[in-house]
């Protein structure tokens, strides 16, 4: 056991207590596993207690009612508590009274000084926990601590050292892992405690309040079960514990604040968060892209298809192919001190002594390659490796590397061998360990075979896991025709027979490995780790696929996920807490380590995740519930940690924590599961910042071989635009994927059709569509063309598809004189739909009683149809289903025709909707049925795990042609996914996603869409990022700007040509630019920056009260911000902003009487506006308008030409 504590410090520590517990009753505090007798205060004890104490000088006696004065770790956080013995049927446990976190006295004045705490104590504002001791004083009391803090009188072990319910509420909320942090050196566990937790706790918390009304029985001991029966160990029963029905109650509130605390101080960036920027373009340069690479070996490219760096998971674009060999071209094994024969003590120190060689072997040719390993010292605690160095060979010094790994506890060893060359043919056949004797005899000891037999290349991928969660890597492959392979000679990577028939049991998906975080966890910094994935690749595979699954929300996959969530449940929720037990901080970063990265670790805790295979799963994935994948794996985690079923975590446990650490620490680890629960359901989720059980259960990365795309732009008349500066090609994918972009500078003498632009060596695999664009240097789009989609790979049996471009000069350019004008408005006569050039509508909010509300507005170009959604009385449709019709307030979506034949192909959602819908078109859909096109049907209800399977507001998809009329189907029981409530605006992402915000919430939602649609109760639930930058109670004002990466009141969301998703803030007065992982994506000009800005500051035009109220975005990336000031009762109050790509504000047009917006590609403004009119049936709707630029002028030599 290695938690005895160097440094020390004395601290005399006062409890409240119950009077039931008065006098010297057998209480015992606890120290971590250390037990200490506590004592009764007596009159003379009180007395010396309050000599330069003035927090215990205007303390009743009451508060404090015992004490002990002990030595705590001076340079460790640890979880200690107060308990009092009791019997259970005979058996002797104890009851827990009091918690507390011990954090070290410099830690707690480090936090002080620097941290919000005391700067809301200088303002007046009491710390949470003074403020709940004096509730029953007068405010003079807490004045005049509040004078002692401000004067430096206040020392900071006098809150800390007054052990109080307010300690215990604290403490258990502190052992959820996003808030749980050992870290003393950096203070962040005093921030989190008194800056984050205590805030939680403000004032009258009714967790508090719950605590101190049940003296001793705010949680109660109960048998550990497994399988229903007792568990018991060499003392006997072993005991957990179960929270109070009103505490588990009283958790959810004060919890979610605190973590959303947690993801915004910036003291703690790095501890408890941290920004990962994102990207969703990958350049090419046009003209060097012909002056390719020479092929690598074997001639086949690989690369990925998706982007590289989705939810904390990046993917390294460096992707290196090895051509299909007979025996493959790595062995990965592993030898340990439980294996026949094992590995022993002697040839672990033949190791260190330089006398262990590698001899590999090839087919038919023993000793192809041998190396010896040179000496090294090992280092106590720290695992090795060795290198084998060349020796002699038949195949070649190159054919080959060997290197071995030994773990720092002497059980494992690992043998990693790998093939470097292909100028032998020699197949691959073993690799051997021996020794070499004194005497100059040589033993072989081990020997490893390839886990492939046949015919495999191997691919090479490098990630890393950068948030705090295990995830399960697994790998599928596809032929030629997009269906699984089924791999033989394929042997599992799981050594254990019994896990391996649970974990890589999948007829076509095979395990490759776990990987875990990197960073700083728990407040202990862990040294950065690439993991490098070598996958055999069958010879007939023409596509992989790899998963990589955890804990989560949204689909579920039992093989992918189970054994990431098995990981993170145990190494991430309850070793935490044996940590906190045993005394941690910074300096345990080797030990966490070693820990963490021990493969066979990870294989004993595979048990616990058991039932996460077969029903247990298939529940999980119904429910689409973290907290309950999570629950499932507690389940198992005390009989195992109490039988040492995982031996090895046993052993690294033991040293730190000491044998019988599972007895006491047990019930802590329940406590952490009870406080994990409260955070993850669907609906708590939308409040808080916890990224990991926000992102899905799992997610895919598609590697796929390569395709040149030659792409010829030609222009539609004799020539391209003469005023033009730079050429930008855009490749879009219908599925996820980084999009291959060139900009070329063009000259200013006239370009000869057609202008070839090469994209080599690009992902293979689904659809493509190429947008051309020509700008002039001030942005002017001068001509625009796109493709068809088409199938991404080549053409006629090579690897390159050839196509021509056909670009149309444009007109009318936006400059600072670029004031739109209104064109035409929707309007209804005569029984017929129509547009009908008039003036600009003026009615503003609120003109039209019977008009409630705007929800969006949407366009799809090639089909040329819009949508629109809204609020209104008198609508005369049925409410949610089929039946009678009502005239109460419902919302309701039209789509009708942009061109002339308005009437033709115009559609009304055959029902009204109790709560609100959407609708969101693709603006680059095709025109034949087949877009992505679709609206929200709420009328199912709110989903619930238990209740309503079906609930949630569902993605319904809408056929949009240029013949045929949509038809709405709510209902339809046909979903492409939900999501868990309502949603404020959301778009179509032109990769295969949907992307919505809450402003309520202040959430954003992306959900992935399937290949088709199926039933509601099976539909997948959108995954949840970021959360709320802003703060609402009265003493939380945060100091600073809003952190990048949350949002605040987030109005509306667009979508970039290049995939940014672009969210409009009100209350942060910003457009913030995201990719499809919530991680934010630089794009702004930053003023006096070369660096870019994931954030745009919006205009401010020094009216008070301004509302930002919707946000579109035009090809090139112009954003159009819809605003309106004061109450919005006049025309002027109303305003659209044109900002340029980079975020400079370009130009206002005023009087857009509106409150939604949707710009075309080319650049038409579409206005749903606060004017109505009685349409079909006499229901109210909303006028929609046209809004164009102005012309140039005639020469072409004004402002934008």
């Amino acid at each position: 056991m290695d938690n005895a504590h160097a440094a020390t410090e004395r601290h005399l520590l006062h409890f409240q207590t119950s009077p039931e517990f008065a006098g010297d009753s057998e209480l015992t505090f606890y120290a971590g596993f250390t037990p200490h007798r506590v004592h009764a205060h007596t009159p003379a004890t009180l007395a010396d207690a309050r000599i330069g104490n003035p927090l215990l000088q205007r303390l009743p006696d009451a508060q404090f009612s015992h004490y002990v004065e002990i030595d705590l770790p001076a340079d460790e956080v640890q979880l200690t508590y107060l308990a009092q013995p009791i019997f259970i049927d005979g058996t002797r446990t104890e009851n827990f009274l009091s918690l507390a976190v011990h954090v070290p006295r410099e830690s707690r004045r480090k936090s002080a000084t620097r941290g919000y705490a005391l700067r809301r104590a200088a303002a007046g504002k009491p710390h949470p926990k003074l403020a709940w001791l004096f509730r029953h004083g007068d405010a003079e009391s807490i004045a005049q601590a509040l004078a002692q803090l401000r004067a430096g009188e206040f020392e900071v072990d006098f809150l800390a050292d007054l052990v109080t319910p307010f300690d215990t509420a604290s403490t258990l909320l502190m052992q959820h892992p996003g808030l749980i942090n050992v870290g003393a050196g950096s203070g962040a566990p005093a921030t989190i405690l008194d800056d984050c937790v205590a805030r939680g706790l403000r004032w009258r918390s009714r967790l508090v309040d719950a605590i101190e009304d049940l003296p001793g029985r705010w949680s109660r001991r109960v048998p550990l079960l497994d399988d229903g029966k007792p568990v018991v160990d060499d003392e006997g029963p072993v005991f957990t514990v179960e929270l109070h029905d009103r505490v588990e109650r009283t958790i959810e509130a004060p919890l979610t604040a605190a973590l959303r605390y947690a993801n915004q101080l910036a003291e703690l960036q790095d501890q408890t968060w941290r920004v990962h920027y994102g990207s969703t373009t990958d350049e090419h340069d046009a003209v060097g892209a012909a002056m390719r690479d020479p092929a690598p070996r074997g001639g086949t490219r690989w690369t990925l298809q998706a982007l590289s760096r989705m939810n904390g998971l990046r993917t390294h674009r460096d992707v290196v192919f090895e051509p299909p060999r007979d025996g493959g071209w790595s062995i990965h094994e592993a030898w340990s001190v439980d294996d026949t024969p094992p590995l022993t003590a002697d040839v672990i120190a033949a190791l260190a002594a330089g006398q262990v060689f590698a001899r590999v072997d090839a087919v038919g040719v023993a000793g192809a390659w041998v190396g010896t390993f040179p000496a090294q010292a090992l280092r106590d605690e720290h695992p090795a490796q060795f290198h084998a160095r060349h020796e002699s060979d038949r195949s070649g010094a190159d054919y080959a590397t060997v290197s071995l790994t030994l773990d720092a506890l002497r059980e494992d060893l690992t043998v990693d061998l790998a093939l470097t060359t292909s100028t032998s043919d020699d197949a691959l056949a073993s690799v051997s360990i021996g020794v070499r004797e004194a005497g100059g005899g040589e033993r072989i000891v081990f020997t490893a075979q390839p886990s492939t037999r046949g015919r495999y290349g191997n691919l090479r991928v490098r990630v890393v896991n950068e948030w705090l969660r295990y995830l399960g890597a697994y790998v599928e492959f596809y032929d030629a025709n997009d269906r699984p392979i089924v791999p033989q000679g394929w042997t599992s990577r799981i050594p254990f027979i019994d896990v391996r028939a649970m974990f890589d049991r999948h007829p076509t998906k095979r395990y490759l490995g776990m990987h875990s975080p990197i960073g700083t966890v728990f407040g202990v910094p862990l040294p950065p780790l690439t993991d490098t994935l070598n996958i055999p690749v069958p010879a007939e595979a023409a596509s992989v696929q790899l998963y990589w699954g955890g804990l989560g929300t949204g689909r579920f996959d039992e093989t992918v996920c189970a054994a990431g969530i098995t990981c993170t449940s145990v190494m991430n929720l309850a070793i935490p807490v044996i940590l906190l037990m045993a005394g941690s901080s910074e300096q345990d970063s080797r030990f966490l380590n070693n820990l963490m990265r021990d493969p066979r670790v990870r294989y004993g805790v595979y048990a616990a995740g058991a039932a996460l295979i077969g029903s247990g799963g298939g529940y999980v994935g119904l429910s689409q519930d973290p907290g309950r994948a999570a629950r499932t794996v507690a389940l198992a985690i005390g009989p195992i940690l109490v039988r040492k079923g995982a031996q090895k975590l046993a052993t690294y446990l033991v040293r730190k924590a000491g044998e019988g650490f599972a007895r006491r620490a047990i019930p802590f680890i329940n406590f952490a599961f009870a406080v994990f629960d409260k955070a993850v359901n669907l609906a708590v989720l939308g409040q808080t910042i916890a990224a990991v059980v926000q992102s899905p259960f799992y997610y895919a990365t598609r590697l796929t071989r390569t395709f040149d795309l030659h792409v010829n732009i030609r222009p539609e008349s004799n020539r391209f635009p003469d005023i033009a500066d730079v050429l930008r090609v855009q490749v879009l994918y219908d599925a996820g994927n980084s999009l291959p972009l060139s900009e070329t500078r063009l000259p200013s003498t006239p370009v000869p059709s057609p202008i070839p632009v090469r994209f080599n060596d690009i992902a293979a695999g689904g659809r493509v569509r190429v947008f051309v664009f020509f700008y002039a240097e001030n942005g002017w789009q001068a001509a625009m063309g796109a493709s068809a989609w088409m199938d991404a790979q080549g053409r006629g049996g090579s690897s390159v598809l050839e196509i021509d471009v056909f670009v149309r000069n444009a007109l009318i350019p936006l400059s600072r004189d670029s004031v739109y004008r209104h064109r035409r408005a929707l309007s209804f006569e005569g029984g017929n739909y129509l547009w009908k050039d008039r003036p600009a509508p003026t009615a503003t909010i609120g003109n039209d009683a019977a008009l409630l509300g705007l929800v969006g507005i949407t366009v799809a170009d090639s089909p040329g149809m819009l949508a629109y959604a809204w609020r209104a009385s008198g609508l005369n449709l049925p409410r949610d289903r089929p039946g009678a019709p009502t005239n109460e307030p419902m919302y309701a979506i039209r789509t009708v025709s942009m061109l002339a034949d308005v009437d033709a192909r115009r559609a009304l959602v055959p029902v009204g909707f109790a709560r609100q819908c959407g609708v969101a078109y693709d603006v680059g859909s095709a025109d034949d049925g087949s877009g992505a096109n679709f609206w929200l049907d709420p009328s199912r209800g709110e989903f619930d795990p238990d209740t309503n399977l079906a609930g949630g507001v569902h993605l319904r998809r809408i056929a949009l042609s240029l013949t045929g009329t949509p038809r709405f189907e709510p209902g339809s029981n046909q979903s492409w996914g939900r999501f868990p409530a309502q949603i404020d605006s959301f778009i179509v992402h032109p990769q295969g996603y949907v992307a919505a915000v809450s402003t309520a919430q202040s959430k954003l939602y992306v959900l992935a869409l399937p290949t088709q649609p199926g039933d509601d109760t099976a539909a997948r639930m959108a995954s949840l990022y970021s959360g709320d930058s802003g703060n609402t109670d009265d003493d939380a004002a945060l100091d600073g700007s809003p952190r990048i990466g949350l949002m605040s009141q987030p109005r509306a969301i667009a979508v970039a040509l290049d995939g940014r998703l672009l969210v409009l803030e009100d209350s942060n007065r910003r457009v913030q630019s995201f990719d499809l992982s919530g991680n934010p994506v630089p794009y702004f000009r930053q003023e006096g920056s070369a660096e870019k800005s994931p954030v745009l500051a919006l205009r401010d035009d020094g009216a008070s009260a301004t509302t930002y109220v919707d946000l579109s975005v035009e090809a090139r990336g112009y954003l159009f911000v819809l605003a309106r000031t004061g109450a919005g009762n006049r025309p002027d109050h109303y305003r659209v902003d044109i900002y340029e790509p980079d975020g400079t504000f370009l130009v206002s047009t005023p009087r857009v009487v509106a409150d939604k917006i949707a710009v075309d590609l080319e650049r038409g403004l579409y206005t749903l506006n606060w004017e109505t009119f009685a349409g079909a049936d006499e229901r109210i709707e909303p006028s929609v308008s046209l809004w164009v630029a102005p012309t140039p002028p005639p020469s072409g030599d004004g402002d934008g030409a």
